[in-house]
């Protein structure tokens, strides 16, 4: 199972799309730390599926609403965006930054993730 957790400050998918499109990685896990002691994210669905880019691809909406695709388990309501730069996927307690192309795996215990629903 995976579970996507999207920031909710519009701001910080373009400051995470910037500093990925200008390779300023470095400061990624402290930024990601940051927003989450913030409160910046938000869980919004959890995905019956093992692999990073197929969750990634189902919560994307491309010919219908990605919150109507079957099996997922959506949390706070039914009107999310689609998964971008700079939001999470938990998968196998271990944390996961959506990025540029693929996937960052940072080092962030789990218990750090909100579980507001």
């Amino acid at each position: 199972m995976i579970v996507v957790y999207h920031s909710q400050n519009f701001r910080d998918c373009v400051d995470f799309m910037l500093s990925v499109m200008l390779s300023i990685k470095q400061d990624q896990q402290a930024r990601v730390a940051r927003l989450l002691a913030e409160n910046a994210y938000k869980r919004v669905a959890a995905l019956q599926v093992d692999d990073l880019e197929e969750a990634f691809v189902l919560t994307n909406t491309i010919t219908r609403p990605w919150y109507n695709n079957p099996d997922i388990t959506l949390y706070n309501g039914r009107q999310h965006r689609s998964t971008s730069v700079g939001d999470l996927m938990l998968h196998n307690n271990k944390v996961f930054l959506v990025d540029n192309f693929g996937f960052t795996e940072l080092n962030i215990p789990a218990s750090k993730l909100p579980t507001n629903d």
